[in-house]
């Protein structure tokens, strides 16, 4: 899976290349796309797993200068291209702008973010790729969810969920990885609303889902989704945290603690974050101040972006004072020096 807590890095060139980057990917998602030479399937393959690498490992800078030229790129390849070859320029172009709307969801660009998903969305069925569609359908949930509304949220996940429903001792890898996402965000959608039997209920299929894959991230099925085997019992974490019981949210986190192999900084600072609100719930303030360091250093930019980051980071200032509180000097510093809660969000 944000409202817009901005970016607190001081140096004013890099805001402005950032704004700059951020002004030309709007352009071309709003559709004013340049005639420059489409490129090859191969081309697309690489660039759409490059992209979700670059989100995956919280280079969000980065990511904001590629999505332009390879979007672009796409949109021309469809343009002069029939057959096959335009399906699967369609699936590519679907993909990117699938994790289009992911960056833009962090960086609280939710309109268009929303636009990205539509248009995705539209493309992936149009091109008849069922899979893509429904990794889609998650990260709409996801935006659904941010929003607080929770209810479509879960109905969107659940329904996605139901559509590509596997049996799981034929399906593919991709296809109970997709599914597993699904229900993992059906499961987060219902514990916001205080439907905690009914997360719990989502959480023990996911559970179910992750027992058929290995716990392996490098070498994932789908290159938007990273749900393995650890997953139910992550996003259990944030369940048994809303519900009022951090020592079973604890259990949890301690269960997940490795992670897979690769294990991607983005996941692994979410997971992190979670795992210091229920701290911070169990009154273990300095055990939250290593876990959210922690969270930091793993993925900087990653985190700037996390509302609930901000929150709990004001939550221990606000206990402690910033004097006692040395293990976030450097979170302070980067977050800004007036660290306000913006309310607890995915």
């Amino acid at each position: 899976m944000i409202n817009d807590p901005g970016d607190s890095i001081s140096d004013s060139s890099d805001n402005a290349g950032r704004e700059g980057n951020m002004f030309h990917l709007r352009r071309v998602l709003m559709g004013c796309i340049p005639n420059t030479p489409p490129g090859a399937k191969p081309e697309f393959t690489s660039s759409v797993m490059h992209v979700w690498d670059l989100f995956f490992s919280a280079q969000f800078s980065e990511m904001e200068r590629t999505l332009p030229t390879v979007l672009v790129s796409a949109y021309n390849a469809i343009e002069d291209s029939g057959g096959e070859l335009r399906r699967q320029a369609s699936i590519s172009l679907a993909q990117l702008l699938h994790a289009s709307s992911n960056l833009l969801g962090y960086a609280g660009q939710t309109d268009l973010a929303s636009l990205a998903l539509l248009r995705a969305d539209i493309l992936a069925a149009e091109s008849g790729d069922e899979l893509t569609r429904a990794a889609i359908k998650g990260s709409q949930s996801w935006l659904l969810a941010k929003n607080s509304m929770y209810d479509d949220a879960a109905a969107c996940a659940e329904n996605a969920a139901a559509e590509i429903e596997p049996r799981l001792s034929t399906a593919t890898p991709r296809q109970v990885a997709i599914w597993g996402e699904l229900l993992c965000y059906a499961a987060f959608a219902a514990s916001r609303s205080g439907d905690y039997h009914e997360a719990q209920r989502y959480l023990r299929l996911c559970d179910a889902a992750g027992t058929q894959l290995d716990d392996e991230y490098v070498g994932r099925p789908e290159v938007s989704n990273v749900f393995g085997r650890t997953s139910a019992a992550s996003f259990g974490v944030i369940n048994e945290t809303v519900a009022s019981r951090p020592r079973e949210a604890l259990k949890l986190a301690a269960v997940v603690s490795g992670g897979g192999a690769g294990i991607p900084p983005t996941l692994q600072s979410r997971r992190l974050i979670n795992v210091a609100q229920a701290q911070i719930h169990n009154r273990d303030d300095a055990e939250a101040v290593d876990t959210l360091r922690d969270a930091y250093s793993m993925a900087p930019e990653f985190v700037g972006h996390i509302p609930l980051f901000h929150t709990l980071t004001h939550e221990l200032l606000t206990r402690h004072g910033r004097q006692r509180l040395d293990g976030l000097v450097d979170v302070v510093k980067y977050l800004g020096a007036s660290i306000q809660p913006v309310g607890i969000q995915p």
